[in-house]
């Protein structure tokens, strides 16, 4: 089970471009453990006014096995030109689940999970501090 974490960023922190049509909000905070540690951050931060807090959904990749099981039927059909296809079935989501905990081991094994995640923009909340 993943543990919730949460960011705050000042009210208003976002730029846009009419250049390439973007609107993007910049969360260069630091991850909390709870919604007020975030706001006692912004406090000790100086920020006056208003923030905005959300939960951080962390980038977790996943295998699809039937993308490797693919690749493999695709490479038995260019190599030896046999039409070869793998019985999809609930074993293939086993498998699914077996590779992406090996990869998870192995990314935190070596540091090298990638360290970035998403808000969840239906838990916004603007407070003022």
């Amino acid at each position: 089970m993943q543990i919730q974490k949460y960011t705050w960023r000042k009210a208003g922190d976002c730029v846009s471009s009419d250049i390439f049509n973007v609107y993007e909000e910049f969360w260069y905070n630091e991850l909390f453990d709870t919604f007020e540690d975030c706001v006692k951050d912004a406090k000790e931060q100086g920020v006056e006014g208003e923030i905005v807090i959300a939960i951080a959904i962390p980038y977790n990749p996943i295998i699809d096995a039937d993308d490797i099981l693919e690749k493999i039927e695709n490479e038995v059909y260019e190599d030896y030109d046999i039409d070869f296809e793998f019985v999809q079935d609930e074993k293939v989501d086993e498998l699914s689940e077996r590779l992406t905990e090996i990869l998870q081991q192995w990314l935190k094994e070596t540091c090298q999970k990638p360290n970035c995640y998403r808000i969840d923009d239906e838990s916004k909340v603007a407070i003022k501090i």
